[in-house]
């Protein structure tokens, strides 16, 4: 009897509760896991085509003209009166006035972009076309202006499509034509502005500098520039003209 009492006994210490003995926890109870990666940030600038050249022989590939600065009539040269940009008479007040005649280049600058970056375009101009004549001291200038396009673009994995744009002076591209927004500030995707219905930026005064961005990675695409000129006839003197535009990109 007294054995069996004992291995009672002995079976119930077993069978108390582990909640009876105190838990220690040796580190934290949760936690967080962390995944990185470091990323290269890519940013490619293509300058394909530095050269605005108005047309000189008017053969083949001829420029543009109209009567108003941003007019929806560009057509292509010769104008009625049979006249190309470099025409000496091109302009002519017998023809057209005192406004004269507007001319665009077919000619045009090209820059494509790649970014994964933000990415951002400063424009800054250096005035309008510029002749100084040595023989008389003089320094001469012909009223100028550029217009930008891009054509096709892409920013944030959207792609432009607002109109027809020229591609070596044919309207086979989509895209969008950018344009001043106020402040120097360059806007783009807006359908107001379509070949041939393009933003006129002036290049005067050289001191104006318009921005573009950040823009949203990805962006892809070509920029093209087209130049445009107001010709008075015999009161513009001749001589080789030249003005150029600084274009710089940057990214945080």
């Amino acid at each position: 009897m007294f054995r069996l009492i004992l291995v009672v006994l002995a079976v119930a210490a077993l069978t108390v509760s582990a909640g009876a003995y105190p838990t220690q926890w040796d580190g934290a109870a949760d936690g967080d896991l962390t995944i990185t990666l470091g990323l290269g940030c890519y940013i490619q600038i293509q300058w394909q085509d530095t050269d605005m050249v108005f047309d000189y022989d008017g053969d083949t590939a001829e420029d543009y003209y109209c009567n108003e600065l941003m007019g929806t009539a560009y057509l292509h040269c010769p104008d009625p009166d049979g006249k190309t940009p470099s025409d000496a008479w091109a302009g002519s007040e017998y023809y057209c006035g005192t406004d004269g005649m507007y001319y665009m280049t077919n000619d045009g600058a090209r820059i494509f972009v790649r970014s994964n970056n933000p990415l951002s375009m400063a424009v800054h101009t250096n005035g309008d076309l510029h002749y100084y004549d040595p023989d008389t001291s003089t320094d001469l200038y012909i009223p100028t202006w550029f217009t930008m396009c891009a054509c096709p673009f892409m920013v944030g994995g959207s792609w432009f499509a607002d109109g027809q744009v020229p591609e070596s002076g044919v309207p086979l591209l989509w895209g969008s034509y950018l344009y001043d927004t106020g402040g120097f500030v360059i806007g783009d995707s807006n359908p107001t502005y379509f070949f041939p219905n393009e933003w006129a930026f002036p290049c005067a005064p050289a001191s104006n500098t318009y921005t573009w961005g950040p823009l949203v990675p990805g962006v892809e695409g070509t920029i093209q520039w087209l130049a445009r000129i107001q010709r008075f006839g015999m009161l513009d003197q001749g001589g080789d003209y030249a003005t150029h535009l600084d274009v710089t990109f940057s990214s945080p």
